[in-house]
């Protein structure tokens, strides 16, 4: 994992071939990896990457995550300038109306649930998602 590539004003950003490349596998690094990204930054060099939700614990040990996994709690390559690559192509393509996959009913018990347990005590956040579906037609290449 070292090459990413992103779409900014309709042009792709390719970063290749990292100078340093930061991993934390533990909670106790990420707050290291992002002072050392930080660094890197104001050497000059681009950062991309990511910081995944399961190093919550990193910045509040109050918060409980899934237990780890393979992939790093944060990644990050510092780079060079980016590559400017091709524009990303347009695909042609139609979303039809989004829906929502709970009904009414169901959404307001879950949201009564869960101010019933912020009121008790039990949690302090929730992240309340639930699926939108919609129709789609055409290409889905953005690549």
């Amino acid at each position: 994992m070292g090459k990413m590539v992103f779409v900014a004003r309709g042009r792709r950003l390719i970063f290749d071939d990292p100078v340093e490349v930061l991993a934390a596998a533990d909670a106790r690094e990420v707050a290291s990896n992002l002072k050392a990204v930080a660094r890197g930054l104001r050497r000059g060099l681009y950062a991309a990457g990511f910081v995944s939700y399961e190093a919550a614990p990193a910045f509040d040990d109050a918060l409980a995550v899934h237990a780890p996994s393979d992939v790093p709690l944060s990644w990050f390559g510092l780079y060079r300038k980016p590559a400017r690559g091709a524009p990303a192509p347009a695909g042609d393509f139609r979303v039809g109306p989004w829906r929502p996959a709970v009904n009414k009913a169901e959404y307001n018990r879950c949201i009564g649930e869960i101010r019933r347990l912020i009121t008790a005590g039990d949690v302090y956040q929730v992240n309340y998602t639930f699926p939108l579906i919609a129709r789609f037609q055409g290409s889905a290449q953005c690549w």
